[in-house]
């Protein structure tokens, strides 16, 4: 009885020591903001959210958007969180925003703080590019001064010409597009956008209008739907 009651007690032990050691780990694991994966039109605006993955409590937060500037253009910075002093310098070339308040704010889960607002240029290639948030340690405090001590995950934008299967170019799939593509073919229409090319054989045909109509109905899938090379 004795022996058994031993066992139970250093089982108990065992367990609580590993709680108590994971609850240490997460408590100590650094918080990660994340930079959002979009698609975007060549030519078009796209919007990447900036989000913190866990709470964490922050007074003063200062980042630098990152990217190709041979492939996007700044649009502007919006701040998401609705206490504290916004500042960003409108500065193309070298754009740079800062976030402070008196006092903590606590982030919550998943918690959008930052829109970054992009064009993609007109002469961009198509593929998927990097997009991120630089910053220096010393620029990311508590209202104690306390650095707080944070890890980037960069973000993307997948930039294209057409969708497969969007014969209309409205940048979706739906019935409008199989219309679209079938007066197309008996020259009801004489334009169609270059998305009708469902299966990026580099022609317009049947086959097409086959693919479309059983990727709609759920019987086939559309292969690189953004015509990435």
């Amino acid at each position: 009885m004795k022996k058994k009651l031993l066992s139970l007690i250093m089982a108990v032990c065992l367990v609580t020591t590993c709680m108590l050691s994971m609850g240490i780990s997460a408590s100590a694991a650094t918080p990660t903001i994340i930079v959002m994966e979009r698609e975007c039109k060549v030519g078009d605006m796209v919007e990447l959210e900036v989000y913190a993955n866990e709470p964490q409590s922050y007074a003063c937060i200062v980042f630098s958007p990152s990217f190709d500037h041979s492939i996007f253009e700044i649009v502007g910075v919006n701040c998401n969180i609705e206490s504290g002093t916004f500042l960003y310098n409108e500065d193309t070339e070298n754009p740079k925003f800062i976030w402070y308040n008196t006092e903590n704010y606590t982030t919550s889960i998943s918690e959008i703080l930052f829109t970054i607002s992009l064009r993609v240029l007109e002469d961009a290639p198509v593929g998927k590019h990097a997009v991120t948030v630089d910053y220096e340690a010393k620029n990311i405090c508590d209202e104690n001064g306390e650095l707080v001590e944070v890890e980037v995950r960069q973000g993307s934008v997948t930039t294209f010409l057409s969708i497969r299967g969007d014969s209309d170019g409205d940048l979706l799939i739906t019935g409008s597009d199989v219309v679209m593509l079938a007066r197309y073919l008996v020259d009801l229409e004489t334009e169609i956008n270059q998305g009708a090319d469902v299966n990026g054989d580099g022609s317009i045909d049947g086959r097409d209008l086959v693919k479309l109509s059983r990727y709609l109905i759920d019987l086939e899938e559309i292969d690189n739907p953004y015509n990435q090379p």
